[in-house]
């Protein structure tokens, strides 16, 4: 809205507030220089605060481990009062697991990679920790919320990291990676071997940005029992392996065409009469996050698998090793570049696990946590890692901190703006006060006169803001250009944003201008009021 300033007060504004300005304009920059310095302190509070936020509020840290030292007594003691119900609600737990930790290696994308990785193993019934880790800031790609129930307790599936799958030299995820496996005997079945050990394809459900633990590789406990009991399941020195052909095939290829191809390749070596099938094969331990689903019944179980093929012999007869060696090598030769692999049914062990590594207790909140290590842990004598729940309780004194750093900040900034705007004035002041009294003297009032000098010390004021605002935008801009930046892409400087005020933008940044704003004019006025209360006479003879 234009203001109703009659045309020698615009001229009065004109000439007096270049004067006010200064020399150069160094009154703007002055004042600018102490609302950078506010500005700064603010958004460098802000991008601290959001940092330790993302990591104190690290979803997995709901996930509180006590670690197996040898003393099984004591955990017996400690799963049977996990089981009490109403300790469950006093102290705000969901549920415990135990879990399983040990470290493998893995076939990379070339038979030349072997990595090492870590692995922590958990019961495929924790549902929360799955849904954790698939939740969609985490994941890269991998399994959708919905698709969770796709997953069975036989299920061989493994979550990895971005750097891992990095490590493993692959350039983007594969719908299965490769156990690095000790099978004597293999390669007379046809199997192709590297350091007498063979690739053992176990699904991939998703990669992920982080795992709890910092493992490199988290999976479902019956790999490990599968590992663990080496001498069957995962021994690729099995004949029913070596004549099975069973393949996972990705969306991209032609259905219908690999299956005419792999007909044709049977038929010219085997006199077995077979069947491609794609209907019955339900293998829920080789679901991988590339398979499809197509129907699921009322309970949420699902039953119709896209994306696998098997041979089915349907006579005495069958194949031999020999043959589904040769077949296999030559279908990969055609179709394993578009991400066709062969898969093996496995011959399950049932065999019992030992006590697991850790007992793992899933909290929905850590209000209670310290009462609990102190009347539960502690009372059966074991001990409970509690870094992470000190660090989050020490989250919290930071937070107060950095919040009153910026408030004094501002404070600051305020008390600085007003002395000057004082000082500019009453110095100012001195200097016209004769040529004020003769404005007064032919008729101008205080109130014309305060709308004046309102306007003038507003714009100095708004403009050495927006200047402020603009300049710590463009810093806040540029550091990540020139990769400035904190873990996980989270840059030093958040002028707008304070995650843990819950506020878009940030109130603040968004207090600090409103108050330096409101301050200024309350001022203005407050000084004019002082200095115009003098009669003209008084201002033009300086009584």
């Amino acid at each position: 809205m234009k203001l109703n300033i009659p045309d020698y007060l615009r001229l009065f504004i004109r000439r007096e507030g270049k004067i006010v300005l200064g020399r150069h304009y160094s009154n703007v920059w002055l004042l600018t220089a102490v609302l950078v310095s506010t500005f700064l302190a603010i958004a460098f509070a802000n991008g601290s605060l959001n940092y330790l936020n993302f990591k104190m509020n690290d979803p997995f840290i709901k996930w509180v481990d006590i670690k197996n030292e040898n003393n099984g007594a004591a955990f017996e003691r400690l799963e049977q009062a996990l089981g009490d119900s109403t300790k469950a609600l006093q102290y705000h737990y969901r549920s415990y697991s135990y879990d399983y930790e040990y470290s493998y290696y893995f076939f990379g994308a070339a038979d030349s990679v072997q990595v090492y990785l870590k692995c922590r193993f958990f019961d495929v019934e924790n549902k929360d920790l799955i849904e954790a880790i698939l939740d969609a800031e985490n994941r890269v790609v991998g399994l959708e919320p919905e698709e969770v129930p796709n997953i069975s307790d036989n299920s061989l599936g493994v979550f990895l990291t971005e750097k891992t799958l990095g490590r493993m030299g692959y350039k983007q995820a594969p719908a299965y990676i490769d156990l690095y496996q000790f099978s004597p005997g293999a390669e007379e079945l046809g199997f192709t071997e590297v350091n007498r050990r063979v690739r053992v394809p176990v699904p991939v459900l998703g990669v992920v940005r982080r795992l709890p633990g910092s493992v490199d590789l988290v999976a479902f406990t019956n790999l490990y029992r599968q590992k663990f009991d080496e001498a069957k399941a995962l021994n690729m020195n099995n004949e029913a392996y070596a004549s099975s052909l069973c393949y996972f095939i990705p969306e991209e290829v032609d259905a219908v065409e690999f299956d005419g191809r792999l007909q044709e390749l049977l038929e010219a070596r085997t006199e077995a009469s077979f069947l491609i099938d794609d209907q019955s094969f339900d293998p829920k331990e080789l679901y991988s996050y590339k398979n499809r689903v197509t129907e699921v019944d009322e309970d949420g179980y699902t039953y119709h698998y896209l994306g696998f093929r098997q041979v089915f012999v349907t006579d005495t007869l069958s194949l031999t090793p020999a043959v589904c060696a040769e077949v296999n090598r030559l279908i990969m030769d055609e179709f394993g570049a578009k991400g066709v692999r062969r898969i093996f049914r496995y011959d399950y062990s049932t065999s019992g696990l030992p006590t697991g590594d850790y007992l793992s207790i899933h909290f929905d909140d850590l209000k209670m946590i310290k009462p609990f290590a102190e009347e539960v842990v502690n009372a059966c004598e074991l001990e409970i890692e509690m870094s992470q729940i000190n660090a989050k309780e020490n989250f919290h004194s930071v937070s107060v901190m950095a919040i009153t750093l910026s408030v004094v900040m501002v404070i600051f900034a305020v008390i600085c703006i007003l002395l000057f705007i004082t000082n500019l004035l009453q110095s100012y002041f001195q200097k016209v006060k004769r040529n004020i009294g003769t404005f007064k003297a032919f008729g101008i009032s205080n109130q014309e006169l305060r709308r004046v000098y309102m306007t003038i010390m507003l714009s100095l004021v708004g403009i050495s803001v927006a200047i402020s605002l603009v300049f710590v935008g463009l810093v806040q801009a540029l550091l990540p250009v020139f990769n400035f930046v904190k873990g996980e892409g989270f840059g030093y400087l958040s002028l707008w944003r304070c995650d843990v005020i819950h506020a878009f933008p940030s109130l603040i940044c968004v207090a600090a201008v409103v108050i330096v704003l409101v301050s200024a004019a309350v001022t203005v006025r407050i000084v004019m009021n002082n200095l115009l209360s003098a009669t003209p006479g008084d201002l033009i003879y300086d009584r």
